[in-house]
């Protein structure tokens, strides 16, 4: 409950790059703010994972500076 209260008041300050939408289709290029993660059983991926993909890439924090310009993966 408190991740909810969070996610819409951080909602409401930034709706214009924000949303709640869970489909990705709807999401229109939004930021989805997931409060649901933040639960009992939720799965999530921890900072440095492998992810489920050919070639097995891994999904970790960059600095600013590591990010390529026009970067849209």
């Amino acid at each position: 409950m408190f991740a909810k209260i969070i996610v819409n008041l951080v909602h409401q300050e930034v709706s214009e790059f924000t949303t709640l939408e869970r489909m990705i289709a709807n999401r229109k290029g939004k930021m989805y703010l997931d409060f649901l993660q933040n639960r009992p059983g939720a799965t999530i991926a921890c900072p440095y994972s492998l992810r489920p993909k050919p070639g097995a890439p891994v999904s970790m924090p960059l600095d600013w500076l590591e990010v390529k310009p026009g970067i849209n993966e």
